[in-house]
């Protein structure tokens, strides 16, 4: 019983990290207006959502016998991996980046250079016109979309460190024999 209430508590930390990490992806995305979007806003997506089905099956491993252990741990596993590289990747885009930076030379010359931050760039003429430095109301999400990407990396590897317990706590309990 004891373990079980683990189980679902975790789980529970898991779904709610999850649901994050897919709220702030979604939003990247939808404020991506110009271009192409960029691969690395992808990725983030697919790691929410295969994050949210994994959540989901360890869930549902309270009550299926056949998602317990050995399975529960190796889907545990891929998916800390996943967002271990979701959130490495997003750390490697924003390396050297200073999101508290709000003078217009830094987003000009940093910021708006970034494809996560930028909101997509379109050619005009010979020039490149980037969708939140175009007016200067918009050149302060370069800011902010700097720190949700930076929280979206950290929540992801939160969510690796639940999915470490849940994966540890799954292994206790085979060690158990139960």
């Amino acid at each position: 019983m004891m373990g079980s209430i683990a189980v679902f508590a975790i789980r529970g930390v898991q779904f709610l990290v999850a649901v994050i990490i897919l709220g702030l992806s979604v939003n990247l995305v939808v404020e991506h207006k110009w271009g192409s979007l960029p691969a690395t806003l992808g990725f983030t997506v697919f790691v929410s959502g295969i994050s949210l089905v994994a959540v989901l099956a360890g869930f549902a491993s309270i009550w299926v016998e056949k998602l317990q252990g050995k399975i529960g741990m190796i889907i545990d596993g891929v998916v800390a991996l996943i967002n271990v590289a979701g959130g490495a990747l997003i750390l490697i885009k924003l390396k050297d980046i200073d999101c508290k930076d709000e003078s217009d030379t830094y987003r000009y010359n940093v910021l708006q250079e970034n494809d996560l931050l930028n909101g997509g760039c379109i050619k005009v003429g010979k020039d490149i016109a980037c969708l939140n430095m175009v007016e200067e109301s918009r050149r302060s999400r370069l800011n902010g979309r700097c720190k949700q990407s930076q929280a979206d990396a950290a929540f992801m590897f939160i969510l690796v460190a639940a999915l470490v317990g849940s994966a540890t706590l799954a292994f206790l309990r085979l060690k158990r024999g139960h």
